[in-house]
């Protein structure tokens, strides 16, 4: 093992890593996420699922992430995807789903960066409709293309003195991507 460094390359700041074999253990670079709430009351009691485009640069991982609020600080369904988060150069994938308590408030979700760099495009929303299928949630500006319209950008930025910005470069679809 190496212990801590730069290596100046793709791996960036490190804080061990294997000189026998490919690989890196990266330093907690901190976290940032976006997010957006909708009204918990129509979804009470069915399952939601969220879907998103997520890539990363160098050196991070990136998720969606899905969190139901209920009253009085109770626990509700929380999923970041930690354990399968997506260190992607490409437009990935991300989907969470999970239950909404027949109390809650709040369904909360975005985009969770854990490193330097992400995009994020294309949020969509939706309940189980009862039959096996799917209904869209109706969201504010989900592809980001009305700028920051709807959306906490910037919220929860951890330690990283993350920035936030809406980019016309590099989107899934549409005219922006948060990055």
């Amino acid at each position: 093992y190496e212990g801590p460094g730069f290596d100046g390359g793709q791996a960036g700041v490190y804080q061990a890593r294997r000189t026998n074999r490919e690989g890196w253990v990266g330093t907690s670079m901190g976290w940032g996420s976006i997010a957006q709430r909708v009204d918990a009351a129509p979804l009470r009691g069915h399952t939601v699922r969220l879907r998103a485009k997520v890539k990363t640069g160098p050196a991070t991982d990136a998720s969606a992430w899905l969190r139901v609020d209920r009253p009085k600080d109770q626990s509700g369904f929380f999923d970041n995807m930690n354990g399968r988060m997506i260190r992607a150069s490409t437009w990935t994938d991300a989907a969470v789903e999970g239950p909404v308590a027949a109390d809650a408030t709040a369904v909360v979700f975005g985009g969770l960066v854990k490193g330097r760099e992400a995009w994020f495009d294309g949020f969509a929303l939706e309940v189980d409709d009862g039959a096996g299928g799917w209904k869209p949630v109706a969201l504010a500006n989900s592809g980001f293309d009305d700028g920051a319209a709807g959306g906490d950008v910037g919220v929860g930025k951890g330690t990283s003195g993350a920035s936030y910005a809406l980019t016309a470069e590099a989107q899934a679809g549409g005219d922006h991507a948060a990055h």
